[in-house]
């Protein structure tokens, strides 16, 4: 039991590392074509900015799941397991024991993913609204006719499609995760 629980977490732990190649990317588009995006009339926002917003924004997320990951271990905390397995073999002393010591990191645990959820959902209305705004951008890149714009038109949809892949590659670890 405790060693499912460790490769799962090894799995999200491993899982959150893979924003950060995105991340760099965003953050490398907006200072590397930093030129480019200036001379590009693209308005309400240069591209450079909105690179920079989408890294800050993916570093915001990678800090709050990390949160969250780590509340998750608290409430399947060792002593939980030990309980329930000395549950399973009818040792209630010991079990009851383990179960009052795992309750305080466990509180502790709920507490902590309790105290995420605003933060994220925060994040995740300005996400949103910082998407709307950079497709607005890409859109009226369009229509200014600059050759400007090439470059950074083609590294927002690439990395907009690397994030779309990313998080379907997270979607299909957690249905593998599951059904393990």
């Amino acid at each position: 039991m405790e060693k499912n629980r460790n490769l799962a977490m090894s799995k999200s732990l491993c899982g959150l590392c893979i924003p950060v190649i995105v991340i760099f990317l965003n953050f490398f588009a907006a200072f590397k074509y930093r030129y480019e995006s200036d001379h590009c009339n693209s308005s309400p926002l240069p591209f450079s900015t909105i690179f920079i917003g989408l890294g800050c924004t993916g570093i915001a997320s990678l800090v709050i799941m990390s949160g969250f990951l780590y509340g998750t271990l608290l409430i399947a905390n060792r002593d939980i397991i030990k309980a329930n397995l000395y549950q399973a073999q009818g040792r209630k002393e010991e079990s009851a024991a383990a179960f009052e010591r795992g309750q305080v990191l466990a509180a502790n645990g709920v507490r902590l993913n309790m105290a995420l959820v605003c933060p994220s959902l925060l994040l995740a209305l300005l996400s949103i609204a910082w998407a709307i705004t950079a497709w607005v951008s890409y859109a009226n890149s369009f229509y200014r006719g600059n050759e400007d714009c090439k470059l950074p038109q083609q590294w927002w949809i690439g990395l907009f499609v690397a994030g779309l892949i990313m998080n379907m590659c997270s979607g299909q670890r957690k249905k593998k995760a599951e059904s393990e």
